[in-house]
C-alpha cells in the first residue's frame, strides 16, 4: 500500500506486549527525569526575543509562502540581505511550514529595502506578501503583557498575538514546539517502521491545536511523547467522532502498551481507536517532487532555446 495521510494499520500486533492488555498499572511510570528530547533528538533552540527587532523596525513578516518551503529556501530568498535571524516553524509530521515566517535584518534600511523589493515576488510558485513584522493590533510584546498580565502560552508565535481561543484555553506547551525546534526532519520518516507512531482516532471535533495537544498529552501522561500531530479531519467530512491525530512515542515498547491499554477505551468523551501507524505522510516528499518538476522545466526550457 502506498504512503498516504491516513497511516492506519488495522492488523493486530505481531508480537505480544510484556504488559497485560488494558492494565495501565502494570506498566512502570515514565521517569520524570527523562526528557522527550532524549533518544538522540535535538534540544530546543535558545529562546529568541524579537522585541528589540520590532522596536527598531528590523523584523519583517513573510507570508503566502508555499507550504513546502524550508529554512534554506528563505535563506536563499534573502541571500543579498544582511539577515540576523529567521523564525520558521516546520511540522514534524508533514514537513510543511505554516505558510509564513519572520525574518530579522541587521538594519531598518535593509528591512525596508527587502519589503519593497520582495513583496509580490514569485517564490516557488506563489506571490509573497511581505510587510512589517509587528504584532497584530500594532502592539509590542511588552504592551500585550500590560494588557494581559498572564504569561503568554508560547513565545513561538514570534510577534503574532496568541489567538483568543488559546488565551481562554491555557494548556501545556506543545509536545513539539515547531518555532523552537529545527529537527522536524528527523520525524518525517521511520517512526512507523520502528512502531513508535500511533494513530489515535474516534476523536470529537475538539477546539484548538494546542487544546488537542494538551488533551492527548494528558491521555498519555504515563508515557514519553515526542510529538503530536494536528487534528486531522475525515475525508470526506462526516458528522460524529471521526477526527484523529498521530502520536510519536520515544519507545516502541511504550507505543505497544498504549495500543493495548487505550484501543476501544472510553476517554475524551469518545471511544478511542488506537493502532500502530503505517507509512509516512505523502506531504514530506512534496519538496522532492517540486525539485524534480523544476529540474525538468529547466531541461525543457534549455532544449527549446
Amino acid at each position: 500500500m502506498s504512503d498516504s495521510d491516513n497511516w492506519r494499520l488495522k492488523k493486530p500486533l505481531s508480537s505480544p506486549s510484556p504488559f497485560r492488555s488494558g492494565d495501565i498499572t502494570s506498566r512502570p511510570p515514565a521517569s520524570p527525569s527523562t526528557s522527550r528530547y532524549d533518544a538522540g533528538k535535538q534540544a530546543p533552540r535558545e529562546h529568541h526575543d524579537p522585541t528589540q527587532a520590532f522596536q527598531e523596525g528590523r523584523r519583517i513578516y513573510v507570508g503566502n509562502m508555499p507550504y513546502l518551503a524550508k529554512r534554506s529556501d528563505v535563506e536563499s530568498l534573502f541571500a543579498s540581505y544582511s539577515v540576523t535571524h529567521i523564525d520558521i516553524s516546520i511540522d514534524a509530521f508533514t514537513g510543511r511550514n505554516l505558510s509564513y515566517c519572520f525574518v530579522e535584518l541587521s538594519t531598518k534600511q535593509d528591512a525596508e529595502r527587502a519589503m519593497e523589493r520582495l513583496n509580490g515576488q514569485m517564490f516557488m510558485g506563489r506571490p509573497l506578501k511581505i510587510g512589517p513584522g509587528v504584532p497584530k493590533g500594532g502592539k509590542t510584546r511588552e504592551a500585550r503583557k500590560q494588557d494581559d498580565p498572564q504569561p503568554e502560552l508560547s513565545h513561538g508565535y514570534s510577534g503574532h498575538t496568541i489567538p483568543s481561543a488559546f488565551q481562554k484555553d491555557r494548556r501545556p506547551p506543545l509536545a513539539f514546539e515547531g518555532w523552537d525546534r529545527d529537527d522536524a526532519e528527523a520525524h518525517w520518516k521511520g517512526y512507523a517502521d520502528q512502531r513508535r507512531r500511533l494513530y489515535v482516532g474516534g476523536l470529537p471535533q475538539l477546539t484548538t491545536h494546542r487544546a488537542v495537544n494538551g488533551d492527548i498529552q494528558e491521555l498519555f501522561k504515563d508515557y514519553q511523547i515526542e510529538a503530536i500531530s494536528k487534528r486531522i479531519s475525515p475525508n470526506p467530512p462526516r458528522r460524529g467522532n471521526h477526527y484523529y491525530v498521530f502520536v510519536d512515542f520515544v519507545s516502541a515498547e511504550d507505543a505497544d502498551h498504549a495500543v493495548r491499554s487505550f484501543n476501544g477505551k472510553h476517554a475524551l468523551g469518545t471511544i478511542l481507536k488506537v493502532s500502530h501507524a503505517r507509512g509516512n505522510s505523502r506531504k514530506v516528499d512534496e519538496r522532492k517532487q517540486w525539485d524534480q518538476v523544476f529540474a525538468d522545466d529547466e531541461v525543457n526550457s534549455s532544449n527549446t532555446q
